[in-house]
């Protein structure tokens, strides 16, 4: 009887965090020597010691950390793609079926520092296993080892409240950083769905028996007050066959009106819900039925759940399995499940990037510096206007009219800053 293989730790339910850069000195936080180290130091936080019959170490413990039973293992480790990790779990499970003794880890594939995702933190208990990802996107990546710090800046815990305070307390005292919740907007949620649907319309693929039935909740966080207490919410359930509808009739909308979906440069992206044809299909049936759309900036998808991931603005992610491959009548494997596959790699990436934020560069190169300058002449005073990129000495402009007042359209100072960006 062959042993079953492990699945791939990413398909699971998770709360993510946003993880700025992680200070790790001379050291490298990818090597396995590290790596091993931190697994012996975060155990010794998790086994409790006994001082004179006084137990210290992992203090408050929940009732589901009280039914896990013991800690077997606590281990830190490189983590591939998908692929390699297949190819180190079947070793494994071709050398325990062996029952070869004189194989060692050695003779394991192993997962170089260039080509991890990030780190994979397992704690095995007697009855159940937790981890954790610290993630980055190695295919895009610009997350490497800089003046001693360390980007992963996507963190996926499945952990007990109790655990999970502990382990981030660990990661924010050892890596001097500071974590904080992953709260995905509203075109987020709605993007990710939109792509999915187009990898698999572009692949013909079955769309209503991978996508499932889909689940939605608006919500109007804009218009909550602690002192009202109007609608929260509204929950919404398409069953699969609804899906092709909705795709064929917002492409549909779209063709005659393109201007639903904001452009890329516009500034009111983050907060827009429809970004594609099933969104723009789905608000042209909620204005009908129930005065409702989704162009207006106060509605937000909150949450979205198919049969391939669930998305909540908390924080909350799941990924589902892909099918497994087919087999052909020669006995290779056949890809089959390359849409779900592609888009579930891009739904990853970009969260990597939804984690990473916004950098001080990417704003500086997108918005106008407004500069105060001298001008020589009457002794009067002007405002210069440039571009970032723009290396060009800057044009001035004379005021006119009464002091104080703004009458040209370069003299007004923005009233509000720049888009928040991570260091």
């Amino acid at each position: 009887m062959s042993t079953p293989i492990e699945q791939y730790p990413l398909y699971n339910s998770y709360t993510a965090y946003r993880v700025p850069p992680l200070f790790v000195g001379d050291a490298s936080l990818l090597d396995a020597d590290t790596l091993r180290a931190n697994a012996r130091r975060f155990r010794d936080v998790l086994q409790p010691n006994t001082l004179r019959g006084v137990d210290v170490g992992f203090g408050s413990v929940d009732d589901n950390l009280k039914n896990a039973g013991a800690l077997e293992s606590c281990t830190w480790e490189l983590l591939g793609d998908e692929e390699s990790w297949n190819a180190i779990q079947k070793a494994i499970a071709d050398e325990a079926e062996a029952g070869d003794a004189d194989g060692g880890p050695s003779d394991l594939p192993v997962v170089s520092a260039k080509e991890a995702r990030g780190v994979h933190v397992q704690l095995r208990y007697q009855k159940i296993t937790y981890r954790a990802l610290l993630l980055r996107d190695p295919d895009n990546d610009d997350t490497r080892k800089e003046r001693g710090f360390l980007s992963l800046p996507l963190l996926l815990v499945r952990m007990p409240t109790a655990l999970r305070t502990t382990f981030l307390d660990y990661i924010t005292t050892t890596f001097d950083t500071r974590m904080s919740p992953l709260r995905l907007p509203s075109s987020f949620c709605s993007s990710s769905f939109e792509s999915l649907l187009a990898h698999l319309s572009a692949s013909e693929h079955n769309i209503p028996n991978t996508v499932k039935a889909v689940q939605i909740q608006l919500s109007f966080p804009r218009l909550r007050t602690p002192d009202n207490h109007t609608l929260r919410s509204i929950d919404i359930t398409l069953t699969r066959e609804d899906i092709p509808l909705f795709l064929s009739n917002g492409e549909e909308l779209l063709a005659w009106n393109s201007s639903l979906i904001p452009s890329p440069d516009s500034a009111q992206t983050a907060s827009r819900t429809i970004t594609g044809p099933f969104t723009a299909a789905l608000s042209h049936y909620l204005s009908g039925h129930l005065a409702l759309s989704l162009e207006s900036p106060d509605v937000e998808m909150s949450k979205i759940s198919c049969g391939v991931f669930y998305l909540a603005d908390s924080g909350k992610v799941k990924f589902a399995p892909p099918p497994a491959a087919s087999t052909s009548g020669d006995g290779s494997e056949v890809e089959m499940e390359s849409p779900i596959r592609t888009a579930l790699n891009e739904l990853y990436s970009s969260l990597v990037r939804e984690a990473k934020g916004t950098s001080l560069q990417d704003v500086v190169d997108r918005v106008q510096v407004v500069i105060p300058a001298v001008v020589k002449g009457k002794g009067k005073r002007a405002m210069a206007v440039t571009d970032a990129n723009d290396e060009r000495r800057p044009e001035t402009r004379r005021r006119k009219g009464r002091a104080g007042t703004a009458n040209d359209e370069g003299d007004a100072v923005p009233t509000s800053p720049p888009p928040p960006y991570e260091p």
